[in-house]
């Protein structure tokens, strides 16, 4: 991908795609706040995978880096867990470990990669750790059961809960 830069070409299509990615995060984290009034200076965020692609324990490319420099330019504190990544690998990645497991969870949960760990993640049990907000990188939860469990969702082509009450009107 970076090759063009290495030979002095230009592959406008790439330079695009890539910059447009960069953004998705910063994007996403704009409308937490917009439409949930979220994204408040003792708000923190746990960042699910640190891996490129799901079961793969391989971090090149990988969204966490955007989604953390999103965070800390809100001034929010980001933390990361991945199943396949100890808290060691997660240090010198320069990254903060904190385990999904753990008994309190970060105020905002964005899940980077879809691993078959996070699949399954039980809304009411995020709420009860902690969670108000989740942001859906992956689009793989359905942000009814997130709604009806009082935690704001946002995803990327997804409208947001708060647009709930409008679609069920319409």
């Amino acid at each position: 991908i970076n090759h063009d830069e290495r030979i002095d070409c230009e592959f406008p299509l790439i330079r695009t795609a890539r910059k447009t990615n960069e953004i998705q995060a910063e994007r996403l984290f704009a409308r937490l706040g917009r439409i949930h009034k979220f994204v408040k200076a003792e708000d923190s965020v746990l960042i699910l995978g640190i891996a490129f692609r799901p079961g793969v324990k391989e971090h090149t490319n990988s969204g966490a880096y955007e989604i953390r420099s999103a965070a800390v330019h809100l001034g929010l504190e980001s933390f990361v867990d991945d199943p396949l990544y100890s808290d060691h690998d997660i240090r010198e990645l320069g990254f903060a470990p904190w385990r999904l497991q753990s008994s309190r969870l970060p105020s905002i949960l964005v899940l980077n990669t879809a691993h078959p760990e996070y699949r399954a993640v039980c809304p009411e049990l995020l709420r009860s750790k902690g969670v108000r907000a989740v942001v859906d990188g992956r689009n793989i939860w359905q942000r009814v059961q997130f709604a009806q469990k009082g935690l704001a969702y946002v995803a990327p082509g997804i409208p947001s809960t708060a647009s709930l009450s409008s679609v069920r009107k319409g």
